[in-house]
């Protein structure tokens, strides 16, 4: 038997109300899955600066120079993964597990054929590289190698959260940087060679094969044989995505390989210098592998992602303004702590390029959410001047005047500066255009 009151409750419940409820529980899932995924991640960060900190001492300052810049050079040649792993997520979604393994075994087979026709593309040009950028063949191969492994580390975790399996692309990643520190540890006491520097990155990615690869076996092995099979494209949908990653990541990473071909003497050192800055960054690095899932679930069931944007844009002004602020009250301690006696140069401009590192966490997270959101056709062109600005900047360093370490600070900050500028820009015109259609 039910009272009159039992009978009511679904009347009186609008469905603005309705549609209101989700969005509480949304926030307070994303909140948890990010300081869960953020303690992961936290101790990932950790074992990776540790890693490279430990390059920065163990390593000559022309090689960890060198270390640096191939970092950087594999990190932006990345942006084809991570547009795979965004579309690998935002396409599998949603979608049954025989329909991912089927994308997933295509995707590899084009990954495969067009990494063969790039590793032709270049060839000719291996010895003007090497040459360039002071490095050998084997520093190199061992560069290409690790590109080629993070094309299958990245499709692995775009399933891991299509699948919403957010607290396991965090343990398999903090594994992988675990281990990655481990034999870092090794090194730095018996080889100063940059090749096996860089092949420890294949133990952070294989981690993360490892655990996805596991996941999809179980899953397959679990769900029942369906007909059902989509069969989705593949290429062009993924290079959709290349390009918005390109403009946005390309300001972040670049400066490294600027410094490399016009100062050499000083990519030492101003590899020291960004690896500390970008701590503002890259603490933020769980938040945003928690943010890309919940945008593209949020999207693809038509909901509203405005709240989800807020918390976010909120949560990683909070720990990158942090990470600025303990940068700067204590850069020296900082730089000493990390490097020891090396780059004592760096303290002075650790403040300005932590705040730059921390601007851009904030950008970064705006344009995840506008290309997730398929609002970015114009910002796209928009985004090509602090790319032009920063080959302008940097390149006019190549002249006949030797630049310093502050030149180079100066225009990395003038850059991020510049892409804050379009993305207000770009946000400020569309909220007029809003306003205008209402009148």
């Amino acid at each position: 038997m039910t009272t009159d009151r039992q009978n009511k409750v679904p009347e009186e419940i609008s469905p603005e109300a309705q549609q209101a409820a989700p969005f509480t529980g949304l926030r307070w899932a994303f909140v948890t899955d990010s300081l869960i995924s953020g303690g992961l991640g936290l101790v990932a960060n950790i074992c990776s600066y540790l890693f490279i900190m430990w390059a920065g001492r163990s390593l000559p300052p022309n090689h960890f120079g060198l270390f640096a810049t191939f970092v950087s050079v594999f990190t932006l040649t990345a942006v084809f993964a991570n547009a795979i792993q965004m579309r690998v997520n935002q396409i599998l979604t949603g979608q049954s597990i025989q329909t991912a393994w089927v994308f997933l075994r295509k995707l590899w087979w084009q990954q495969g054929i067009a990494i063969l026709l790039a590793a032709l593309a270049i060839l000719p040009f291996v010895s003007w590289i090497s040459d360039t950028i002071e490095s050998s063949i084997i520093d190199l191969a061992a560069c290409f190698l690790c590109v080629i492994t993070i094309f299958g580390y990245s499709s692995l975790m775009g399933l891991l959260g299509s699948l919403h399996r957010i607290r396991l692309q965090a343990g398999s990643s903090t594994l992988g940087a675990m281990l990655k520190f481990g034999l870092a540890v090794g090194l730095g006491f018996w080889s100063d060679a940059v090749a096996l520097w860089l092949l420890a990155y294949l133990l952070h990615y294989g981690a993360v094969i490892l655990v996805g690869g596991w996941i999809l076996k179980s899953e397959l092995a679990r769900s029942k044989h369906s007909h059902d099979v989509q069969d989705i494209s593949v290429t062009e949908p993924v290079l959709k995505n290349v390009l918005p990653y390109l403009l946005g990541v390309v300001p972040l990473v670049a400066d490294q390989i600027y410094v490399r071909m016009w100062a050499t003497d000083l990519s030492g050192a101003y590899g020291g210098l960004t690896t500390l800055a970008r701590i503002s960054f890259y603490a933020c690095g769980s938040v945003f592998a928690v943010m890309l899932p919940y945008l593209l679930r949020e999207t693809h069931h038509g909901r509203s992602t405005k709240s989800l944007l807020q918390a976010s844009v909120a949560l990683v002004a909070l720990i990158a303004g942090s990470a600025a602020a303990v940068l700067t009250l204590f850069p020296h301690e900082i730089r000493a702590a990390c490097f020891g006696p090396r780059y004592v140069e760096v303290g002075a401009l650790l403040p300005l390029l932590g705040w730059a590192a921390a601007l851009y966490s904030c950008n970064y997270a705006t344009l995840l959410f506008l290309f997730v959101r398929r609002k970015a056709g114009l910002l796209l062109a928009l985004l090509l001047i602090p790319i032009v600005l920063q080959a302008l900047l940097f390149c006019d360093f190549g002249g006949a005047n030797p630049p310093s370490l502050g030149d180079f600070a100066l225009a990395q900050f003038a850059v991020v500066l510049s892409q804050s500028a379009v993305i207000v820009a770009y946000l400020l015109t569309g909220y007029v255009r809003v306003r205008l259609a209402k009148l």
